[in-house]
């Protein structure tokens, strides 16, 4: 009674350290997968927050192409006015309106 009762026990506690080497393993290879989660979310915050900065670089130079092209049509509007006519007339051809007088200075 005393062996079957002692070969019990050893089945038992070599039962628990099974147990026990199984959950450690477990623990371990979670753990893995955890770590290995965390490097991969970092690595995507990390590409993530790049994109974001890319992005806010684009949206700048389109803001910036937007304001051009306003001010493009803003010139291609006044060239087409009779004040810029009247400026290319005057400045570049040396024109004048008919009622107008022209002076001349000359030195002596």
């Amino acid at each position: 009674m005393q062996q079957k009762h002692i070969n019990i026990r050893a089945a038992k506690a070599k039962k628990r350290a099974a147990f026990g080497f199984k959950t450690l393993l477990q623990l371990a290879i979670l753990a893995v997968i955890i770590a290995a989660s965390i490097i991969f979310a970092t690595g995507r915050m990390e590409r993530i927050s790049a994109l974001e900065d890319e992005l806010a670089l684009v949206e700048a130079r389109i803001e910036n192409q937007l304001i051009r092209q306003q001010e493009i049509e803003d010139t291609e509007a006044y060239t087409q006015s009779i004040a810029f006519i009247e400026y290319i007339a005057r400045n570049w051809r040396n024109l004048v309106h008919r009622d107008e007088i022209i002076f001349v200075m000359v030195d002596n």
